[in-house]
């Protein structure tokens, strides 16, 4: 095995694409706690949860408060507002989960994600009486890949049927990260 030292490798002037092997079956090894620096992150990313509860009225979609930032790679988050505007044309991956503690029976749960103002995804759950009556809380989810140009943004709403329930802040998150490669 033959040893090439260098400190810079380059393209030819005039050209963009630099081969390394010869061909796709070719394999690079680099030393063990080495660093590559210069590729594509999966930022701008975020996650978000409640500082507090929030009540949500019986039969009515209702926009989540996340005023906490558990992340924000980008400052991309507006915690105030509670919408993410990516800032960075691309395809997103966004979430939110919802946990919430019923005053009564209800006969749905619910998340919506909306984009500048418009719905793009919901998930509805229907629930069983003896499934609130037990006590538990309901997590529910709802989860979209969204292409986005740099001012688009991004809210979350949440649905509880029948009954008032109110926003847990454990278990309630919306979050977001750029897809790399698609």
């Amino acid at each position: 095995m033959s040893k090439l030292e260098t400190n810079t490798i380059d393209t030819i002037s005039g050209t963009s694409n630099l081969t390394i092997g010869s061909s796709n079956a070719s394999t690079i090894t680099l030393k063990s706690g080495a660093t590559l620096t210069n590729f594509p992150a999966n930022t701008p990313a975020f996650e978000a949860y409640p500082s507090g509860t929030q009540t949500i009225s019986a039969d009515s979609w209702t926009k989540l408060n996340f005023a906490t930032e558990r992340f924000d790679t980008d400052g991309t988050y507006d915690a105030s507002n509670s919408k993410f505007t990516p800032a960075v044309s691309g395809k997103y991956y966004i979430y939110a989960i919802m946990d919430v503690a019923p005053s009564g029976n209800g006969d749905q749960i619910g998340l919506r994600i909306y984009k500048n103002g418009s719905l793009v995804t919901q998930n509805i759950l229907g629930l069983t009486s003896q499934y609130i009556k037990s006590g538990n809380n309901n997590a529910w989810f709802a989860y979209s890949t969204q292409i986005s140009d740099t001012d688009d943004y991004f809210e979350i709403y949440g649905y509880f049927s029948d009954n008032a329930a109110v926003v847990q802040t454990t278990g309630t998150l919306f979050g977001a990260y750029k897809v790399i490669g698609a």
